[in-house]
Order: C-alpha cells, then structure tokens, then sequence
C-alpha cells in the first residue's frame, strides 16, 4: 500500500523528487510538443524546468513536497505553492492504484481554504480524479488556453 509523506527536500528525498520530476515534466514537454504548442521539447527542457531537476531544494523553495512511495520505491509526487497544487504525478508503473488520489488528498488537506490547480486540456484522467475530488472549471487565471484551471473550496 503506497504512503505520502512530506519530502524531505534537503536529504535523501532530493534524488528522487528530481527523478520523478525529470520524468514528469519530460512527459509534460513531449505532450505539449505532440499537441502542437510552440516552443516545446522534452530534451534540452526548457531552463527554469532543469533547475527543478538539478536543486528542488531551492527551486520548490517555500513549497510543500509531497512524495508518494510504494514498498520503498519513490511512485509519485506533488507539488504545494501557497493554494495551488502543482506537479501532481504518478510514474507510468504504479497508475491505476489510487496513489494519485491519495497524493491529491494530502495536498488538499494541506491547503486551508480554496485549492487551485491546471491541467492540461487532453489529460483526461486528471480531470477525471480532480472533478470526482470535487474540482470545479473557474475562468481561465492563465494565459495558456489549453490549461483547464480548477478550484475547490475547502
């Protein structure tokens, strides 16, 4: 059974949070490419992405790290800056088991108030998990228009 827990950004977390966002936003890059969006390429990523992967500690300064991990292997992650969760993932491997909900669960329990997130429009199971957590469409807060941007109050 996978846990969450809070990484542990200045230790032996600090590997495998950048792993795991290496693999996340590769696979977002190679999307937003497969999906026509100017600009993007999983490898070089793009400056401000590699320096999540090269330093989280300083880069996700002032986030809360969420790390979900099953029979000691590191499966996913999440994101808290303020009230938005961002970088919510699962490794390819350990979908379909919940731990995405589970990870959900635990940075919305960490946000007093209103929890806001964005989702890439073709990321169907997403939204699907963030609409059943009780997630709904707001206007748009950001520029890009194939972002879908959800809130929830608390």
């Amino acid at each position: 059974m996978a846990t969450v827990r809070q990484a542990d950004l200045s230790g032996a977390d600090a590997p495998v949070v950048a792993a795991l966002l290496a693999r996340y936003l590769r696979e977002t890059e190679a999307e937003k490419r497969d999906h026509g969006l100017p600009g993007a390429s999983p490898d070089p990523l793009p400056a401000r992405y590699q320096a999540e992967i090269d330093d989280p500690a300083s880069a996700l300064a002032g986030s809360d790290v969420l790390l979900a991990t099953d029979q000691g292997r590191a499966v996913g992650i999440a994101v808290i800056g303020g009230n938005e969760i961002k970088r919510l993932f699962v490794s390819d491997a350990a979908r379909g088991q919940g731990i995405g909900a589970r990870l959900l669960a635990a940075a919305i329990a960490a946000i007093p108030g209103e929890a806001r997130l964005t989702v890439w429009c073709w990321r169907d199971a997403a939204l699907r998990l963030y609409q059943r957590a009780g997630f709904q469409q707001q206007p748009s807060w950001d520029e890009r228009a194939e972002l879908v941007c959800l809130s929830r109050r608390g």
